[in-house]
């Protein structure tokens, strides 16, 4: 198993059977979402399997995000649509789609977990 930074995953010279990111969209631009997918693909072995989720909703809604300790970080929401061009984009076929949706205290989230295939 290894650990990786979405900027250096790049950089990696192996192939894998599966690669998670469990919850690396919701702090990428849809560029740095697209530059993600893309790399995911190329680092998958022929049939692997691509885990992503991620927090549904209007891409034009991102901005910072408070926790309930007051710290903040820049958060976006992707949509399913796009996120599915996406994957097609980059040869990858959806599987499957789950929802979990949780009630925080600022606002409810839909995040949305998606098994993709190469």
């Amino acid at each position: 198993m290894m650990f990786i930074r979405e900027r250096a995953i790049d950089n990696l010279q192996n192939k894998f059977d599966d690669i998670v990111c469990g919850f690396c969209l919701p702090y990428l631009s849809g560029s740095g979402s697209s530059k993600l997918l893309k790399d995911c693909s190329t680092l998958l072995n022929s049939n692997g399997i691509l885990y992503i989720r991620f927090v549904e909703g209007d891409y034009e809604d991102y901005g910072f995000k408070a926790a309930g300790t007051g710290n903040r970080t820049y958060f976006y929401f992707h949509n399913l649509s796009w996120l599915t061009n996406e994957l097609k984009n980059n040869d990858l076929q959806i599987s499957s789609v789950f929802h979990k949706h949780y009630n925080n205290r600022l606002s409810p989230e839909k995040h949305t977990i998606l098994i993709a295939c190469k």
